[in-house]
């Protein structure tokens, strides 16, 4: 029997996004957005009458989301009844019997794993069978299941699991894919960046970016069953992007070089719900007030914020010795050299003289 079926998985509904600027309101929009996200999907599994929505794991950030939240969530899968939604556990979101899940009345379409024992959820009318073991705690050092699933030639067979199939030592559940390779479809989660293992074996990834270290295209799976012959399509469903950008400072540019610089890198003119980074790497004047360099971009951007950690300030090392030949700084300069070629002992140099020029030093 033919089978539609949506695969997503770590939304992480409630999560606390942190951001450099701590009392901008980026992490309230960012945390809406993962909702803003899921109806839209729930609006899509309405529209094209899907049959199934898998969500593999990590559908909430932690076992204490509040009760609006909750609320919100088992509202928005009663619009659609005709699709049987299931729900594994995984290890942000493990079943405990008094919280999340187990708080709350789903609508009958809704379909939760609770042991971490293999457990099936039969559904004759569509002769599809959905296999699952939920997480009921935050680590597991291997996969508690081991032997062969006897599946039926007549039935649509599909299994669910949270955990990690690129790292046999890990702690959140490993796994090997080669164990699972005779089901129909394999809808994975944990891994927030999509991926086929193999034809049948999948990550379906995160909706959503949720910081800089994310990149490339997130979105959700959708597929088809028939006869065992298995159809996927990813789709791309994010709303925002995290990009980061190295921008190369000379001693000779000024603050507002350095901004127009970043404008240019950045080579758009709509930057509604991108989150942007500049790394500023090479030299730049040493009395300018790089801190304002946030400030002078904001007005240019949704969301901006610059890291000057790998910058370094263009001191004349030649001169502040002549200058301080018999004092601290002089021996600090004579005892590292003034033009060190390993880059730990530049760096230390350069830091080294902006902390004691800061201290009361004589130049």
């Amino acid at each position: 029997m033919k089978i539609s079926f949506m695969h997503t998985a770590d939304l992480h509904l409630g999560k606390q996004f942190k951001f450099k600027h701590i009392r901008s309101p980026y992490g309230d929009f960012a945390r809406e957005s993962l909702f803003n996200i899921f109806g839209k999907m729930i609006n899509t599994a309405k529209k094209n009458k899907i049959d199934f929505l898998l969500l593999s794991g990590d559908v909430f950030d932690s076992p204490q989301i509040g009760m609006q939240d909750l609320e919100r969530f088992s509202a928005l899968l009663n619009r659609i009844p005709e699709t049987e939604v299931i729900i594994l556990p995984g290890n942000h979101d493990y079943y405990q019997k008094y919280a999340l899940y187990g708080l709350i009345d789903f609508p009958q379409n809704v379909h939760v794993f609770k042991k971490d024992t293999l457990e099936e959820f039969y559904f004759s009318e569509k002769k599809t069978r959905i296999f699952g073991l939920a997480w009921t705690k935050d680590t597991y050092h291997e996969l508690p299941f081991s032997g062969h699933v006897d599946l039926r030639e007549e039935d649509n067979n599909i299994l669910m699991l949270h955990g990690d199939a690129t790292h046999a030592s890990s702690e959140l559940m490993p796994f090997n894919i080669s164990n699972f390779d005779y089901f129909d479809y394999v809808a994975l989660g944990h891994i927030h960046q999509h991926q086929f293992l193999t034809k049948r074996i999948a990550y379906c990834g995160a909706p959503q970016p949720f910081s800089f270290k994310d990149s490339g295209d997130f979105g959700m799976i959708v597929g088809q069953l028939e006869n065992h012959r298995l159809e996927t399509h990813f789709i791309v469903t994010q709303t925002q992007k995290y990009i980061t950008i190295n921008i190369n400072v000379t001693p000779d540019m000024t603050i507002d070089d350095i901004k127009d610089a970043c404008i240019e890198a950045a080579g758009e003119t709509n930057y509604n719900q991108k989150y942007y980074r500049f790394v500023l790497t090479g030299y730049a004047r040493s009395n300018m007030n790089i801190k304002i360099l946030d400030d002078l971009l904001a007005e240019h951007f949704y969301y901006v914020e610059t890291d000057s950690g790998q910058l370094q300030p263009d001191w004349d090392i030649d001169k502040i010795l002549a200058a301080n030949e018999e004092n601290v700084i002089g021996h600090f300069i004579k005892t590292i050299g003034t033009d060190p070629k390993d880059p730990v002992s530049r760096k230390a140099l350069y830091y080294g003289l902006e902390g004691l020029m800061q201290n009361g030093g004589e130049a």
